[in-house]
């Protein structure tokens, strides 16, 4: 008959399995993501960590993988550009030791499985705290175009992979005469017309500014005259005007963030992007772990491996996200001259 102490450390492996940890990572809520709660990016597993893509009319599409003998469900035109781009790899770990997972008599509430439970469940929020956060920023470079690594390394460049001609537009706030409705407007109708042949629903055009750019724009003349009132709303409310106004047909949004020293967005610089369904994507491929490989990716995984001579369990969480925006013709970039 199996010990205790042998019958605690299998019940203990149970809970360091990939399914049961990567069930338990899934379950949890992330922490509040400005993008990510925004609800644009579609989620879509893959099997590879390479994802393959073709352009074809200003559009990205995914090109499906399909059995060796069968039809292929779409074939990209000749004059398509086809690219195989790789999914980021992030991941976290954390260790608890034995001493972490004894039960703690004064504890009232919970019995030790639940308060093992509770210290594991401690550390993958922790963990998913820091995926979140890295996956915000790799939304807010798929907004601009242009992905980054957390250390400001160039992930991924959709101008230069697929031949995209970046929209710029330069505000020179410091002229009071500047009509900033009208500039407004054309970005507006340049994005429309970047996905006038999409198969997809505009809901709106947003910008997540930069501090300076947001301070350059509310204070200029004309954009303080046209709004006055809605300021005046706010302050008697005490709103904050940071949180989103709208002006010529898009919504201003101040975005001052930052990840590992890393701005989400520059100072002086704005991201002007259409909110719609379809434009923007996160592929997840599979963990780098034999039960993993060849399945088709989740958002986050988590598993654990028991440490030398019983000392307790190192934990990884990580997720494997290609994040972009399948129209990058969509996307304008706006600075402050």
């Amino acid at each position: 008959m199996p010990s205790v102490s042998e019958l605690q450390m299998t019940y203990l492996a149970d809970m360091f399995t990939p399914v049961t940890l990567t069930e338990s990572i899934l379950a949890l809520q992330p922490p509040p993501a400005i993008i990510g709660d925004m609800g644009i990016f579609g989620e879509k597993g893959v099997k590879s960590p390479d994802v393959y893509l073709a352009k074809h009319m200003g559009h990205l599409r995914l090109v499906p993988d399909t059995p060796r003998n069968a039809p292929g469900v779409w074939t990209p035109p000749r004059d398509a550009i086809e690219r195989a781009l790789r999914t980021a790899h992030l991941a976290e770990s954390r260790t608890i030791s034995a001493d972490d997972l004894s039960v703690n008599p004064s504890v009232i509430v919970g019995g030790e499985a639940e308060q093992q439970a509770a210290v594991i469940n401690d550390a993958m929020e922790e963990m998913l705290k820091n995926l979140q956060a890295t996956q915000e920023y790799h939304r807010a470079g798929a907004l601009r175009g242009v992905v980054m690594d957390a250390s400001g390394t160039e992930l991924l460049n959709l101008f230069d992979e697929f031949q995209v001609s970046r929209h710029q537009k330069t505000f020179d706030f410091s002229n009071p005469d500047l009509n900033v409705r009208k500039d407004c407007i054309d970005i507006k109708r340049l994005i429309e017309s970047e996905l006038l042949n999409a198969s997809v629903v505009i809901r709106g055009v947003h910008c997540f500014c930069g501090p300076d750019f947001f301070d350059a724009l509310v204070d200029h003349p004309n954009v303080q005259k046209a709004y006055q009132g809605y300021l005046e709303a706010e302050e008697k409310r005490a709103g904050d005007l940071r949180d989103g106004f709208k002006y010529g047909g898009v919504v201003f949004q101040e975005y001052n963030a930052t990840v590992s020293g890393k701005k989400f967005f520059p100072d002086n610089g704005a991201a002007f992007f259409p909110r719609a369904d379809g434009v923007y994507m996160n592929f997840y491929a599979p963990a780098d772990w034999v039960e993993t490989v060849g399945e088709l990716g989740v958002a986050r995984y988590a598993r654990g491996e028991a440490m030398k001579m019983g000392r307790g369990w190192e934990i990884e969480a990580q997720s494997n996200p290609l994040t972009l925006c399948m129209y990058p013709g969509a996307l304008v970039e706006g600075t402050v001259s």
